[in-house]
């Protein structure tokens, strides 16, 4: 079962030597009322696995029960907040938690275990007492368009399962707002504009002499939701255990609220102002007036005010003669006492209060030369370190410059601040984190969040590796024994977790639902012979199933070579593994600033297997360099190309020279398995000569 058989680890776990093996016709399961997310968890898993159960009148007659800790009975040691117990016996599976959320976290260990074993559900007698090391496991994401609310309720499903317990989510101008309607309006003419510019909302990004902040034109896909779309998300969130913290960008990013009023822009002649005036007093009747519309819907205990990437202080008339710091101390105590009077935390990206100087190049809040001189503008960004010393020290931090500081929470803290890590993800990968266990010890670092930066669907946080970053940051933020030489073991149990993760967010995994393998012999359209793998040594991984039959027959396409000879099939399937690699120069290209960001780029795609039906029908598996195919010479998770989200490392090892293979094993769900497959073709669609795609072994899921 690997290091981790439960994952993210729990605290403590004793397996015994036996199974729980019961009848799949007869299973009962028994669930406390206020335990609805732990037993629709369990049912969705029994599901899965072919089972319909039962619902037993007690506990005493269920063979899976899921309850609270029984009010009046001391567990010795005390189960802290979110913890549960499980145990399963010969007899029984027992989740028992502190809380709902515990009882959901233990059920979700138990469905790990199940396995369909010689007809009969078969889990191994365990006992494991577990909790949390940080009270904060989080996400930042944006909200969802309106096409995509059934993924993202998958995804908050999904992201319950793996222990997270809030969502840090961006508003904007992403919810309908009744007393600014024109902000809504302003919005979507923006995020049009900006898709429309020539190059993308990147390129506006850089259209100007000076800086700019990030579009986020992937919030809500370029529109808004109704309040009762987002009141919806909320209640699913709360019914899985995930407490929803609305961010509403304030300062910087406030595209949203400067397009609609050009009149409160740091820079009134800039056709796409990102940054309020915080001299005018209207820039604070407007965001005020959003924030009691965010707190009537959201009712947070928590609103994040973003001021991230805050470039733009003192152009105008009534701040130039004001420092940095004055600007944004005053800003950050006029919001935080604002939200403090209606009982709310103020939650900040923490970078412009930091004093960063790496390599003699200005960083955080110190002064900076603007890097656009050469375009025509002499600009200074000005110093606001200062204002740390000058705000609310009850503001909760989250620190996204953890790693060009290493000591960056030992600084807030100091200052008297609570941190969260942010940024676990994309700008900055959890799998490189070094010295956990020290930077995190403090009941002052309350945790970290796995940032997304991209459109809400499964592509886009595949793509961008935000699905494979929440599967790492998972473990860290859990188990409070992590340490960076576990680094190792987390990346292999996150592999093997993969597939499911995939199917939970909408796939379908074929070897997920069968045990019946074909491979199918290359030979009669190999065209290449396999040298590099002679000699070499190494295994096949879990995170694969499926069986492969490699021989030094490969089929190999590149430039000149459009299609292979047809590999021969002559069956049903339901579903093809193919085990491959490629040989190429390129980096996947991240989705945010596309103009139709939740679409595949074809900068990443290599090329295609033709799948065609003996009815003359044909079906396509598009190869993309990092999404389902990677280099030979790559590690799972050693870097962007190697985190593939739809391939997994089959085949680990290393070749004569000592130098790292890893194999890559990707699958095909027939649309069609009620049809017989004639043949597969392997076609290359990219013009330069030193790339290939190589074709190792292919296997028929039959079952």
């Amino acid at each position: 079962m690997g290091r981790f058989p439960i994952y993210p680890c729990p605290q403590w776990a004793e397996f015994g030597s036996g199974q729980l093996r019961l009848d799949p016709a007869k299973i009962a399961l028994w669930a406390d009322s206020a335990c609805h997310g732990a037993a629709a968890l369990t049912t969705g898993r029994l599901r899965a696995l072919g089972i319909e159960p039962t619902t037993a009148d007690s506990p005493d007659g269920a063979a899976i029960v899921l309850g609270l800790s029984p009010e009046g009975e001391r567990l010795e040691p005390p189960l802290p907040a979110e913890g549960y117990i499980l145990k399963v016996s010969p007899q029984t599976a027992v989740v028992t938690g502190a809380d709902a959320s515990g009882c959901l976290y233990g059920a979700s260990a138990l469905c790990q275990l199940l396995r369909r074993v010689d007809g009969a559900l078969a889990v191994p007698l365990v006992q494991v007492r577990d909790w949390p090391a940080k009270p904060m496991r989080g996400v930042h994401i944006y909200m969802p368009g309106r096409a995509e609310i059934p993924f993202f309720k998958d995804l908050l499903a999904w992201l319950a399962s793996l222990r997270y317990n809030m969502l840090f989510l961006e508003v904007g101008g992403g919810m309908r707002y009744d007393r600014h309607p024109e902000v809504n309006e302003a919005w979507q003419r923006f995020c049009r504009e900006a898709r429309a510019f020539p190059g993308g909302p990147q390129a506006l990004q850089q259209s100007q002499p000076y800086p700019k902040d990030s579009t986020h034109t992937e919030l809500a896909d370029g529109s808004f939701l109704e309040k009762s779309e987002v009141s919806d998300i909320i209640a699913f969130a709360k019914s899985v255990g995930i407490e929803v913290v609305p961010e509403l960008q304030s300062l910087s990013h406030a595209y949203y609220m400067v397009m609609a009023h050009p009149e409160i822009a740091e820079r009134p002649w800039d056709p796409y102002p990102d940054t309020y005036c915080p001299s005018n007093p209207r820039s604070y009747e407007l965001y005020f007036d959003l924030v009691d519309e965010v707190l009537e819907v959201f009712r947070p205990r928590m609103l994040h005010i973003g001021h991230d990437e805050a470039y733009t202080f003192g152009i105008c008339d009534r701040c130039r003669h004001k420092s940095g710091a004055e600007l944004l101390a005053g800003d950050l105590n006029k919001i935080h006492d604002y939200l403090a009077a209606r009982g709310v935390r103020t939650v900040l990206w923490g970078d412009k209060l930091q004093n960063i100087i790496i390599g003699g190049v200005n960083h955080g809040g110190r002064a900076r030369r603007s890097e656009w001189v050469e375009r025509g503008m002499d600009h200074t960004m000005l110093e606001t370190y200062q204002a740390v010393d000058f705000v609310p020290k009850d503001m909760l931090i989250m620190d996204w410059y953890w790693s060009l500081d290493p000591l960056s929470e030992r600084f807030f803290h100091r200052k008297g601040f609570d941190v969260i890590f942010g940024n676990f993800g994309n700008n900055f990968a959890p799998a490189t984190f070094s010295r956990w266990p020290e930077r995190s010890a403090g009941e002052h670092i309350t945790g970290a969040e796995v940032s997304t930066w991209c459109d809400v669907s499964q592509y886009a946080l595949g793509h961008n590796l935000a699905l494979f970053n929440m599967l790492v940051s998972a473990n860290m933020l859990w188990w409070r024994n992590y340490s960076d030489r576990d680094r190792a073991d987390t990346l292999a149990a996150v592999a093997a977790l993969q597939s499911s993760a995939a199917e939970s967010l909408g796939d379908r995994v074929p070897s997920l639902h069968s045990d019946q393998y074909l491979p199918v012999p290359l030979s009669g359209a190999g065209n290449y012979t396999e040298t590099a793998l002679v000699g070499a040594t190494g295994n096949w991984t879990e995170a694969c199933p499926v069986p492969f039959t490699v021989a030094t027959a490969a089929v190999q396409v590149r430039s000149g070579a459009e299609l292979s000879q047809a590999i021969a099939i002559g069956r049903q399937a339901t579903g093809i593994a193919f085990l491959h690699y490629c040989l190429c120069q390129r980096q996947p290209r991240p989705t945010w600033g596309y103009a139709d960001p939740d679409q595949p780029d074809d900068y990443n795609l290599l090329g295609r297997y033709l799948i065609t039906y003996t009815d003359g029908s044909t079906d396509e598996v598009d190869i993309r360099y990092g999404d389902n195919i990677a280099r030979p010479n790559l590690r799972y998770g050693e870097d962007e190309a190697s985190s593939c989200f739809w391939a997994v490392p089959a085949w680990e090892g290393y070749d004569r020279a000592n130098a790292p293979v890893t194999l890559w094993a990707t699958e095909w769900a027939n649309p069609s398995p009620e049809k017989e497959i004639q043949d597969i073709k392997l076609h290359y669609l990219g013009d330069d000569p030193s790339e290939r795609i190589v074709l190792l072994a292919v296997t028929l899921i039959t079952g």
